[in-house]
Parts: C-alpha cells; structure tokens; sequence
C-alpha cells in the first residue's frame, strides 16, 4: 500500500496545476489518473490493490462510467479470472439517450449485485446517477470501490442509506496537497485574488466596515460570514427570504424585507433584533453609544435608537413632502431625502426637521429597465457633498448642509441628443468629482470651474467606479474590464480583462482589506487583491 500511496502523492497528484484564473470551478489542484492509468506497472499497482478489496466476494458484477473505470474494470475481470472466478463486467457512456437508457451500457449484465469501480469518489453525485440508472433497469448495486475518496463516509449517506457499501484505498485528507485557499488566480496574472461559486444563487453581499468581513445572502435563505481576504466561510445562519443588506455599522449589519427589518451580529452570527414594520425605504446611523434606525413612510420619518440587543420606541415626525427613499452618509448629522419626482431634502438628525428642500430636473428615462430614477451615492465627508447620478443622464454635486447644488452637468451618449444614464457612484477627491456613464468614458470635472477637465476613453461601459486608498481610480465595465487610472495624471496604470466578471451585477470596495468583491451572474463572487504595483498594458 505504500506504493500505490507513493504513486498517488507523487504522480497522480498535481500540485503545480496551473489554476484558469477565468474558471470559478478551478480547484487549484487536480488528481491526474487518467494520465497514468495506461501505463502497465501503474495499472497493476492500483488494480492489484482494488481486487485486494472484494478478493473474498463471490457472485457479483463489475462496471463503472467511462473513461478511467473501462481500464480498471478490465483488469479486476483479468484478475478474478486468474483467480477462477467468472465475474462479468460492463461500463456506462457518459454521454448517449435519454429515451432509451439500456443503450448507455456496453456489455452484458446479469442478476449479481454491482460494484460500481472508479479511481475516485468526490461529491458522489456521479455514482448516484450510476445507481438510479442501474436501478431503474432492475439492478442493485452492492458497493462501491474507488482508490481514493474525498470525504469521510458519513457524507455518502446519500449512497450509504441505500445499503451500498463503499470501499477505498485512501481518503484524500492522508495525502498533502498545496492548493491555494481558495480559487486564486494563476501566478504571473497582473493582479491576484479567488473565485468563490454559490449555486443556489446570490441576493445581496456587503462588506463590515470595521472588520472589513464579508456578509453574503442566498437565495435559500441564509446568510454567510466571509473572511474578506481569503474568502473563508467563517459561518452562516438562516436569515429567511427576501431580505436585502441596507448597509452595516461596524461588525452589524441592518437587513430589511418585504414586512421587516432586523440585526445580522456578524460577530456572533446571530439576529439581535426584529421589527415588524413595513417601510418603503430605511437606513441607519452609527453613533457612540447607539445606532439610529431611521424608516420613512408615507410621508413620515421615524426614528428609533438600538442599546442592549433592544430596539426602542419609535419618534416619528409628519413631512410636509412625501419622500420614496433615504440615504444616510457615515459622520454626517443629515439623512438626504428622495422622491421620484425629483424632489430632495436634508433632514437634521440634531433638530429632527427638514433643513433644505431642492427640486431637481432630472432628464428622461431612456432605459425602461430602469428603477429608480436616482442611482448610487457618494459623500465625501472633507467638503461636506454628496455626488449622484439619474437614469436620465445628469450628474448632481450637493452641499449635504445646505442643499446648495455644487455642480450639474449631463452625459451625450455616443454624440447624440439621448443621455447616458450614470450606473455608477460618482467620485469625490480634491475638489474634483470624477465619473463615468454608459457612454464609455471616464470624466473629471473641476467643482471650482464646473467644467470638465478631462475626459478619458475606455471603450467598455462603466457599471463601478470607485477610488482606493491611495491616489487611484478603479473602473468597471460589464463586459469584465477592469481599468486603474491616477487622479493626478489621469493615465492608466493598469487594464484588466476578467471572462468571470462578464454579466457584472455588483461591485463592493471593502476598504479594511484594500480589494474589490465582485458579484456576476447572481452566483459568483470574485475577489481582486495585491494590486499595489504599477503594470502598464
């Protein structure tokens, strides 16, 4: 056994697999049978040490699926032979009919139990499939024999359950494998990072502010806690259905549904707190020694403080104007109020009251997939502004204080008369505000001057665009480019072209961990890390 051990960690195991930085299903490492199954003292190796498994059976049968099991189910049909036994065998396609499933199998079966042999079992999916086929011609299969097996026992209760018997050689976890802690990208790549797939579907995701860890909720339901640099499920609990993440405050973050809003503690992953009230629009504001719940509906704001897992009463003040949304900025003293018809305010969380009140223009929808007629946010706490974009192609700088409006400007689609609509956050930085619409550029614009000062091209339409840490712009477009310009000189310093973040929902900069977690596809969440160093392309 040790040699077949030797043969499997030194041979069949491929550590140095280059990992596809473009597949999410890349594993970073591979077990190669196939490679070496030919090779003739290999195969007796691992087919002597198999037949030692089931040498003291009688009466049974010997299949498996296409390629690898073809090559060791002949050489166990040799060695029975050899041992004067008459054990008959067979293999199944991995591909033919559907209407006809008789026809998948190549050879003659009789009335004896099956093994079903392989090199390896890892989720079992495959060999379930095997067994429902078999079983629905009228055959039972008995065991299973693999050389290796990924899991422990106790998570083959799917086939286990049914009475199969599964018999490996070794169990993946007595062999070293130096894969990546995630799906990273393959060296030389000009950035780094991991690829994490969530079939059930991904809802929403976010990023502590604090601890910089990662909240993602499914689709069935619950609520996973990432490490926000390896991208390690730490844990996850049952949130429910049709909850969204409004935003965090520290290491807790606020959850709303379709009748409720609730507390996710992502340090002891549990729900600290529920209210049963339905509102059109709510956020919050970390201060001290509480947070404030802020909720508006029809016309009324509400405010509620958070102290000892409890959530107080609620102070709720009538507005004279009926608002659709809220939006509350980290160390600032107002909630900016929104209405679809354009209508903004400043609420004082210090008197409680509407401070300004602005009517804004705000161009015609030009995509009717659109939802909203205002888009992302950005506020800059130096100067005290908020930058946002409309469906219908205008930018707006404002003084969160005053209600002044600090800078308007429209985006021309492709030198027409339609506007681009702005899907992404603007960027406030030095007196200037930088953005970037649908009509693939990247502009910026003095908020002295009001004018643009700049406009670069970049050939993809931009769904993000963000500022990091130092003195850099990050861009992304749908169709998974990736561009990094310097705010000073405004050129690029970096271009990256991802196939996985094709089909882009979502982009999170979690600025504890200085990277970007990209969302595609409603599944798929890419993390892009160790940019630090200039690449020109």
């Amino acid at each position: 056994m040790e040699k077949i051990k030797e043969f499997i960690q030194n041979e069949v195991i491929n550590n140095s697999y280059q990992v596809n930085p473009f597949d999410p299903f890349d594993v970073g490492y591979i077990f190669d049978f196939k490679k070496h199954i030919l090779k003739p003292d290999k195969l007796d190796l691992v087919a002597e040490a198999l037949y030692e498994k089931i040498n003291n059976l009688d009466n049974y049968q010997l299949g498996g699926l296409e390629t690898t099991a073809v090559f060791l189910v002949t050489k166990l049909l040799l060695l029975a032979k050899r041992d004067g036994k008459n054990v008959n065998g067979f293999y199944i396609k991995k591909t033919g009919s559907r209407l006809n499933i008789e026809k998948n199998i190549c050879g003659q079966l009789n009335n004896n139990p099956i093994i079903l042999v392989d090199d390896l079992i890892n989720s079992g999916y495959a060999t379930l499939k095997q067994v429902d086929m078999l079983s629905s011609l009228g055959y039972r299969v008995s065991g299973v024999l693999v050389a290796v097996a990924f899991k422990s026992l106790s998570k083959y209760s799917p086939i286990t359950d049914r009475q199969i018997e599964i018999m490996s050689l070794f169990n993946k976890s007595e062999f070293v494998i130096e894969k990546p802690m995630h799906r990273h990208f393959a060296d030389g790549f000009p950035a780094k990072g991991w690829v994490q797939n969530f079939n059930k579907g991904i809802v929403d995701i976010a990023v502590s502010s604090v601890s910089g860890v990662l909240l993602v909720l499914t689709a069935d339901g619950f609520a996973y806690i990432l490490n926000g640099q390896s991208g390690e499920v730490y844990n996850r609990t049952f949130a429910g259905f049709g909850l969204k993440i409004v935003s965090a405050a520290g290491d807790q973050f606020l959850l709303q549904g379709d009748d409720r809003f609730l507390w996710l503690d992502a340090v002891n992953v549990k729900m600290v707190g529920e209210v049963l009230r339905e509102f059109n629009s709510i956020a919050y504001v970390d201060q001290e020694e509480c947070v404030i719940v802020l909720g508006l509906e029809e016309g009324v704001v509400y405010l509620s403080s958070y102290k000892k897992h409890e959530i107080q009463p609620f102070k709720k003040t009538k507005l004279d104007h009926s608002f659709t949304d809220v939006k509350y900025f980290a160390n600032c003293p107002v909630i900016f109020l929104l209405s679809e018809s354009g209508t903004i305010a400043g609420f004082s969380l210090e008197s409680n009251k509407i401070i300004w009140l602005q009517k804004l223009e705000l161009g015609k929808h030009i995509w009717s997939a659109a939802k909203s007629n205002f888009n992302k946010f950005t506020f800059d706490v130096g100067s005290g502004q908020v930058a946002f974009g409309t469906e219908g192609g205008l930018l707006f700088v404002v003084d969160i204080e005053t209600g002044e409006i600090v800078l308007q400007q429209h985006l021309d689609y492709l030198d027409t008369v339609v506007r681009s609509p702005m899907r992404s956050a603007p960027v406030l930085h030095d007196g200037k505000c930088y953005f970037a619409g649908w009509d693939k550029l990247i502009t910026k614009a003095s908020l002295d001057s009001k004018e643009f000062e700049y406009q670069m091209p970049v050939g993809s339409k931009i769904n993000e665009l963000y500022k990091d840490k130092g003195d850099c712009l990050w861009a992304f477009g749908n169709n998974g480019k990736i561009f990094r310009l310097h705010t000073s000189n405004f050129t690029f310093c970096l271009k990256l072209s991802l196939v996985t973040l094709k089909g882009l929902d979502k982009v999170v900069y979690n600025d504890v961990e200085d990277n970007f977690i990209v969302l595609t596809d409603k599944q798929t969440l890419t993390l892009i890390t160790d940019i630090k160093h200039e690449t020109r392309l």
